[in-house]
């Protein structure tokens, strides 16, 4: 039996489709982190004191966003940056601003990866 090619379904009339990509432009991405996160993660990214592993990483999301002309939530490596660099915010220290809560760390991946508009956030 054939199968359906990559980004394709079928609907209910059976008709080939192509799936319709939850997707976000670069800056409506990064815009549902805080300015103070975003901040704080740039601080990182260059501060030679934070371990190089750490530095790295951040710096490869950082260039992989970039690189990208939109992002795709349901993409496995979105999904993934996400998670890290939320594991981060929770991790730096008390009173860093933009550091998250570890209690409210599932529901901050939740809303970064949400294909609904988030508070502050212009609909067009």
């Amino acid at each position: 039996m054939p199968r359906l090619p990559e980004g394709f379904t079928i609907n209910a009339a059976g008709d080939l489709v192509p799936l319709t990509r939850r997707r976000l432009t670069q800056v409506q991405f990064m815009r549902r982190r805080t300015l103070a996160q975003r901040i704080t993660l740039t601080a990182l990214r260059i501060d030679p004191a934070v371990p190089l592993d750490l530095r790295a990483a951040l710096e490869t999301l950082a260039e992989t966003r970039d690189m990208a002309d939109d992002i795709n939530l349901d993409d496995p490596d979105t999904q993934y940056g996400v998670a890290v660099v939320i594991n981060v915010l929770t991790n730096v220290p008390e009173g860093t601003p933009g550091r998250i809560d570890v209690a409210n760390a599932a529901s901050e991946v939740d809303a970064w990866l949400a294909d609904f508009p988030q508070p502050g956030e212009l609909v067009i």
